[in-house]
């Protein structure tokens, strides 16, 4: 099928944008059979099909269908920020010409995004989803499509309980909604479809085939028998240095960090850069390295093995640093990355060979594990690059040959596992149904059950009496937390016993003042307990920012939690002791483990503190261990948790000057300053540095900025950024934005 049979649906122009900038003339297997299923019809959809297989464009064509023809909104929900902002790119270097409205919301969790109601096709993640739901957002009800991208990852318990209940409250709130959910391939996709009402299309195309290998010892063993030797391979390494001398681009997953960075290095040592790219790389590799405004002990490994054409990726990299290494992949100039498996998941790069290292994985309680079946082959998607493969390479290695013949048999050969609800998980349950109970006047505990009785969880386990126990325990646990009230009907008892019994038919439940906040602020309830327990202690008057961050740091939301070393627990543990009258928690037993948690949480109150006070990353990731990458989640995690808390403070009553003194913290952390830098970072284009450099020359307020003469505010700061600041002092924006910060 020729894509030019599409135009009635989704008009010429669409169609021409996308043998322009795809280059695609002729329809895939998935795409003809998702055409012939209904796609351009009111019919839900699963799509199952190996990674790269064409699913984007059948959802592209869905979307379009949904907002030329029936003049309608199509939701695009993607499981990371990462993809969204991909996807966000590609859609709008395509279709914002052709008048349709692309947007991307992402984050900020206490806005109902009014601004949406002027787009198209909306990209979100499931969370961001979910919370303008629970703002209430009157322009949902012009959505007809929700396209559902990674619909397998309900199996992850992070993420896939939140896309789990979007996917159930849209379909119960929008009849005319339709659903098209794109999946990796799984092995119960029927069941899925089933629960969706969908027609399922199933696919094992790929425009790239992949040959399967288990390396061991020098060889390799593919799947249909066949054995090559590769000449002087003695192991992975040589393996790996072997086909990149061949001019081929390599990705390589292993199960750490600290293994991605050991193996780049030793790989940069002994790989040979041709002379017409050494300027290149270097040039590359100077912009890596200087990512941030002082190169740590990181960022200096990453540019020696980028100078090389190798390079790791991780977590702990700035998002810049991400970026710049994905691109010269792209480009070619860089051969190898060896990566965690965030990758896999995380953005769209293909390679002509795939190497999974480690197929074992540490799992806390349980020790190393072998990984899914399909996150392996997540990993091994992206082996192949259209356009300049005919087929692509996957290899996993093996350490002996028993681990060989497993590798073979269940990754090679096997199947991936079924997908299963995480919903019945009680973190879980406590934030989504506190999220229900607060988007009605009133509900009974017998509308949660119904609500419930239509997720996968209730279609995969049919039995909801272990479900329905661990309901009736969280409506509890929400009411003790006084976010919800629960007041009988008909009943003149109100013990508990007597609750408990007739919850079901006899009970209304309503969110409080407080619940309806929570609820919109999208934090574990768990989380919001500990917030009002801190605000309510006594230390509360003696509070200063070590107080706050720890408080905020022993939330459930609050990730990563920096380890503390043995060497730095003595120092940890006295610092808990001589900060006692301070924190805004009881302490729990020594050695406890409530109290090693405690260690965690005031070693991150240190980091974000060094962080506040205008200590340099590379010192921070010196002296505390914390990767810059690190370092920029816990700051964005801190600063959203500092707003609840001042939101949750603001609702109990709490005096006017600890609010305000939240606001400032928070404000601090935003930019990485101590008190007296607030308002000269307020300035466009002004950080930390630039902030301090003008303190230091006598500039500490905006009116000695007003004052400063335009040469000397260039010497500080650069022509640019000096006569943007003098625009900026002209339009009074930022007397406003001082008369903020002041209230």
């Amino acid at each position: 099928m020729k894509i030019d049979e599409l135009a009635p649906f989704v008009g010429e122009d669409v169609v021409a944008s996308i043998k322009e900038k795809d280059g695609v003339v002729e329809l895939n297997d998935p795409q003809i059979k998702a055409i012939k299923a209904g796609l351009f019809s009111d019919v839900n959809m699963v799509v199952a099909a190996p990674t790269a297989s064409g699913k984007t464009l059948i959802a592209e064509l869905a979307a379009l269908y949904e907002v030329t023809k029936n003049k309608r909104k199509a939701l695009y929900v993607v499981p990371l920020r990462s993809i969204g902002s991909e996807k966000y790119r590609e859609f709008k270097e395509k279709y914002e010409d052709l008048n349709v409205k692309i947007a991307l919301s992402m984050g900020d969790y206490d806005s109902d995004d009014p601004w949406l109601r002027y787009y198209d096709i909306i990209i979100v993640t499931a969370e961001k989803l979910e919370s303008l739901l629970r703002h209430n957002v009157e322009w949902i009800k012009d959505v007809g499509l929700l396209v559902v991208d990674e619909i397998h990852l309900l199996n992850d318990v992070s993420r896939g309980p939140t896309l789990e209940v979007v996917i159930t409250k849209l379909r119960e709130s929008l009849s005319k909604l339709r659903v098209l959910a794109l999946s990796a391939t799984i092995s119960n996709a029927e069941e899925l479809a089933k629960w969706l009402d969908a027609e399922l299309v199933k696919s094992s195309y790929r425009p790239v085939p992949v040959r399967k290998a288990v390396f061991l010892g020098g060889k390799l063993v593919f799947e249909n028998g066949v054995v090559n030797t590769l000449p002087n391979v003695l192991d992975a390494d040589d393996m790996i240095l072997y086909f990149a001398a061949r001019n081929k681009q390599l990705l390589v997953f292993v199960n750490s960090r600290r293994n991605a960075e050991n193996l780049a290095v030793k790989l940069a040592r002994r790989v040979v850069v041709k002379k017409n790219e050494k300027a290149l790389l270097e040039s590359v590799a100077k912009e890596v390295e200087h990512a941030l405004e002082t190169p740590t002990e990181q960022c200096r490994k990453l540019a020696s093995c980028v100078a090389c054409g190798v390079a790791f990726h991780h977590a702990g990299l700035v998002q810049k640093q991400r970026e710049l290494v994905e691109e010269w992949f792209r480009k070619g100039a860089i051969k190898i990355i060896v990566a965690t498996p965030t990758l896999a998941a995380g953005v769209n790069l293909p390679a002509s060979i795939v190497v999974v290292k480690h197929l074992h994985r540490f799992e806390s309680g349980e020790g190393m594990n072998y990984i899914p079946v399909l996150e392996f082959q997540q990993m091994i998607g992206r082996s192949g690059r259209p356009k300049y493969d005919k087929e692509g390479l996957a290899i996993a290695v093996a350490r002996n040959d028993r681990d060989a013949e497993y590798i073979m048999e269940n990754y090679i050969k096997g199947k991936p596992e079924p997908i299963y609800s995480k919903l019945a998980v009680e973190p879980v349950l406590r934030i989504h149904l506190l999220g229900l109970i607060a988007s009605v006047p009133f509900t009974t505990f017998r509308q949660l059950m119904e609500f419930m009785s239509k997720t996968f969880y209730a279609h995969q386990y049919k039995k909801l009496d272990e479900l329905e126990a661990k309901i009736r325990k969280v409506v509890d646990m929400l009411e003790v937390y006084e976010l919800v009230e629960i007041e009988a009907r008909s009943s003149s008892s109100s013990s508990f016993f007597a609750r408990a019994s007739s919850l079901l038919a006899d009970m209304k439940i309503r969110a409080t003042k407080l619940g309806r906040r929570v609820s919109e602020l999208y934090i574990d309830p768990l989380s919001a307990h500990i917030m009002l327990s801190g605000l309510r202690h006594e230390n509360i008057k003696r509070a200063d920012e070590i107080s706050f961050l720890h408080l905020i740091a022993l939330t459930t939301e609050f990730r990563p939690l920096p380890r503390v070393t043995k060497k730095e627990e003595d120092e940890v543990l006295m610092l808990l002791e001589e900060y006692e009258d301070k924190l805004l928690t009881e302490l729990p037993p020594l050695w406890s483990f409530e109290m090693a948690k405690h260690m965690y949480a005031v070693k991150a109150a240190l980091v974000l503190k060094a962080w506040m006070d205008e200590v340099k990353e590379d010192v921070i990731a010196s002296n505390y261990g914390v990767a810059p990458g690190d370092l920029r989640v816990m700051i964005e995690n801190a600063d959203w948790l500092l707003y609840s808390l001042k939101e949750i403070a603001a609702i109990e009553g709490v005096k006017r000057d600890i609010v305000n003194k939240l606001e400032r913290i928070r404000k601090r952390l935003q930019h990485g300053v101590k008190e007296e830098l607030l308002e000269l970072v307020l300035l466009p284009g002004v950080g930390r540095v630039k902030a301090r450099k003008l303190y230091n020359a006598g500039i500490r307020t905006l009116k000695d900025v007003e004052k400063a003469s335009l040469p000397l505010l260039e010497s500080i700061l650069g022509k640019k950024t000096a006569q943007k600041v003098r625009d900026a002092l002209k339009s009074g924006e930022l007397q406003r934005s001082l008369n903020e910060l002041e209230r």
